[in-house]
């Protein structure tokens, strides 16, 4: 990718993926990552007006709402709301970056292969070398450690997340990306292997559902019918090697799946329980009462960005933020259904890398569907 000035926030994209996806979190106590600086660095050269105009708008519902809270006595951690409002509308800054999408498509697939290339080792050390992966994550993800122990004893694979979820969904948006970017057959059969192989690691349903959804959508519908069937035959064998090689391992691993879904349901916490209470406490107004929910005296934690955005910001926080994720085509289409997955059962916005990561697909996607649009009106 030849340097010009004119293509900086194809340079800023390349680098914030390499942020989002495998880089350490540099501004821990602020809970952003390191390549926003740039993205807003670049804001007085060249912004789209709309995207922040949206942006700011959506920052002023958040801090507003914080400050409803306060005055209907909710006693909760102010600096946290504050922290989590900071966090969301700077993340939605990336939506800012102007790209090529013709030049970022080489750098793409090279950051990918190199992730990829990254969880193949950490899941080898994940199944062979404990010890070493706790250490390895523990080093460069700190952010993880609070649940560390817990997702191990579990035998649950998070990667750069406290939650295996977020780290299952990341990696069915990479899957996402690399489908349409890389062209490479072999490279990809070999991405699906690890991606799946990730997701099944981290136990995740959501990502499941994901996972499913993307394969028969680029294996089955797109790809021709000889690579299907290859692709098929390596997943069947490499299944059957696992299950033959860990028979007593997995034997493990799903009595701890089974039990942790029996933990869940009888916490009093479901997610059906949690959407009752959002229907029936329903927020009609344009302010919610801050990031924080209290429910019963405790704080409520909902599962669902659904219910965050409507009790937390208000009834207007949907239609800001759809802003940002609104399809235009096939691929945002498909990419959108995934993404509405952790939106609706787990989260997407309680974590930088992968709100971040989501956004800047989407970014991608826009600029390439605007590119078309210019060659088309400039060919009539």
């Amino acid at each position: 990718m030849s340097i010009n000035l004119k293509n900086i926030g194809s340079y800023i994209f390349v680098f914030s993926l390499l942020d989002l996806l495998i880089f350490p979190r540099v501004l821990f106590s602020l809970l952003l990552p390191l390549s926003l600086i740039f993205t807003i660095c670049n804001l007085p050269f060249r912004m789209k007006k709309k995207e922040l105009f949206v942006t700011v708008l959506f920052f002023f519902i958040m801090l507003t709402s914080i400050v409803c809270g306060l005055i209907l006595g909710y006693k909760t951690d102010i600096l946290k709301n504050v922290q989590r409002a900071i966090q969301l509308s700077s993340v939605l800054l990336y939506a800012q970056l102007f790209i090529d999408y013709e030049l970022v498509q080489t750098p793409i697939r090279k950051v990918l292969r190199l992730f990829f290339l990254w969880l193949f080792i950490l899941i080898s050390l994940f199944f062979f070398f404990k010890d070493t992966y706790i250490s390895l994550i523990s080093t460069l993800y700190p952010e993880t450690l609070e649940y560390l122990d817990w997702n191990m004893q579990t035998l649950r694979m998070g990667y750069a997340f406290s939650d295996p979820n977020s780290f299952a969904y990341l990696t069915c948006m990479a899957i996402f990306l690399m489908a349409i970017t890389e062209k490479n057959k072999t490279i990809l059969n070999l991405v699906w292997l690890i991606g799946i192989l990730a997701i099944l690691l981290s136990q995740s349903r959501g990502g499941l559902i994901c996972i499913l959804i993307l394969f028969f959508y680029f294996v089955i519908a797109v790809q021709k019918l000889s690579n299907t069937i290859v692709l098929i035959s390596i997943l069947f064998i490499a299944t059957l090697s696992i299950l033959v090689m860990y028979q007593e391992q997995i034997e493990v691993f799903s009595e701890l799946a089974f039990s942790r879904l029996e933990s869940e349901e009888s916490v009093g916490g479901g997610r059906a329980d949690k959407y009752t209470y959002f229907f029936k406490n329903f927020n009609f107004l344009p302010f919610g009462v801050g990031y924080e929910l209290v429910k019963d005296g405790v704080e409520f934690r909902p599962h669902s960005d659904l219910i965050r955005l409507g009790l937390s910001y208000g009834i207007l926080s949907f239609p800001l933020f759809y802003y940002f994720i609104r399809p235009r085509e096939k691929e945002h289409k498909l990419l959108l259904l995934i993404v509405i997955i952790p939106f609706l059962i787990n989260s997407l916005i309680d974590d930088y890398r992968l709100v971040g990561f989501a956004i800047l697909i989407f970014n991608l996607l826009n600029e390439k569907y605007y590119s078309k649009r210019r060659a088309e009106f400039s060919a009539n």
